[in-house]
């Protein structure tokens, strides 16, 4: 992505995260959905359900930490 891109998408990103309400409504949405997948986890047979739900929960944690990731790139990090 070019920098001005990337710069657009961390301010839209900042008014999700800087909004309590709509953030905490956010992270709860995502916990939602990491429950879903480890519950398909702790039920799938086939190890490519097993392989999919474990990728979809690496990136909606990842999501979960999406205010820690944007103070960090506001702080140099």
């Amino acid at each position: 992505m070019g920098l001005l891109v990337l710069r657009v998408v961390v301010m839209q990103l900042k008014k999700l995260t800087n909004d309590f309400h709509l953030y905490e409504a956010f992270k709860v949405e995502i916990q939602n959905r990491i429950d879903a997948e480890q519950r398909t986890v702790n039920t799938a047979t086939e190890t490519t359900a097993i392989f999919r739900s474990q990728g979809a929960i690496k990136a909606l944690t990842r999501l979960l930490q999406l205010r820690e990731e944007l103070e960090g790139r506001k702080n140099g990090a």
